[in-house]
């Protein structure tokens, strides 16, 4: 997520170059950004790249950034801020997108550790991996420190790798559920229409392509012509005692949409799940 983020950052200021009033130095737009990461591989390629500021060292992005993007898994949040806790101040920006890791989480790392500005300013996102085609689905929600400019600067990021809308924490969840694993639900929805044309007698080649045609034209269309009921659609493709409705038959038949609500329902209570364990873990550590 962390390397789908900053290269649609980048594709971005590099299409608003001149708009924005930003150096002609084709390495310009991607040193504004301070990366880091324990991996020499990830490194390696984002110099070969472009990107100078590049390092496997935490504090030096703490050191030369104002506001720090924490792209790592769930289990690292806690130790990443509390090595680095000192190098944290009021004007620090925290965007994580960790899954499962609520701002009352993090707040908390920084009362326990530290008396002075217990609460830095933290904004918490969820978005996915479609933002590397500029076509992602992102909410994020604020704590009580940061400004309505901290969250503009977040929201202008973010609208321009797909669509973004600011909610209440409570609902990240969901919102997790529906847009940050729901592509993993498409692909397999993709998977099934391809071995269900090999079943029947296309190759693996061609059942792929209709497929994926088929799935993102279908998409598309309703974006396009901003179809507000979706379902609706399946009685302009139905005939009476035709084929679409004999499929969709089998569909009903077989629980289709329920087990689709499902799915979302069980990723939604998951991440509950994962804040709950992880505010438990902290609640213990404070004494």
């Amino acid at each position: 997520m962390g390397g789908s983020l900053i290269t649609s950052f980048v594709n971005y200021l590099e299409s608003k170059r001149e708009l924005l009033n930003l150096a002609l130095d084709k390495n310009s737009i991607k040193n504004i950004f301070y990366l880091c990461d324990t991996n020499p591989i990830l490194i390696n390629e984002y110099r070969s790249i472009g990107f100078k500021n590049t390092s496997n060292i935490e504090s030096e992005v703490y050191n030369n950034s104002k506001i720090i993007f924490i792209c790592v898994k769930p289990d690292i949040v806690e130790p990443l801020l509390k090595r680095n806790i000192n190098l944290i101040n009021e004007n620090t920006l925290l965007v994580s997108i960790a899954a499962g890791i609520s701002l009352e989480y993090m707040e908390n790392i920084f009362i326990n550790e530290k008396e002075k500005n217990p609460k830095p300013k933290i904004i918490r996102i969820m978005s996915n991996h479609l933002c590397s085609i500029n076509e992602s689905s992102s909410v994020y929600c604020v704590n009580d420190k940061c400004s309505n400019e901290d969250g503009e600067i977040i929201n202008l990021l973010l609208s321009k790798v797909g669509i973004i809308k600011k909610v209440e924490e409570k609902t990240l969840n969901v919102f997790t559920a529906l847009a940050g694993s729901g592509p993993a639900f498409v692909y397999l929805f993709i998977d099934s229409l391809i071995e269900a044309g090999i079943l029947n007698g296309i190759d693996y080649n061609t059942a792929r392509d209709f497929a994926v045609q088929t799935t993102y034209a279908s998409a598309k269309y309703l974006k396009d012509k901003d179809i507000k009921y979706p379902s609706n659609m399946k009685y302009v493709v139905t005939t009476p005692n035709g084929t679409t409705i004999a499929g969709l038959e089998k569909l009903e038949k077989n629980k289709f949409k329920y087990a689709i609500m499902e799915a979302i329902s069980a990723a939604s209570i998951r991440g509950k799940q994962i804040e709950l364990e992880k505010m438990k873990l902290i609640n213990k550590s404070k004494f």
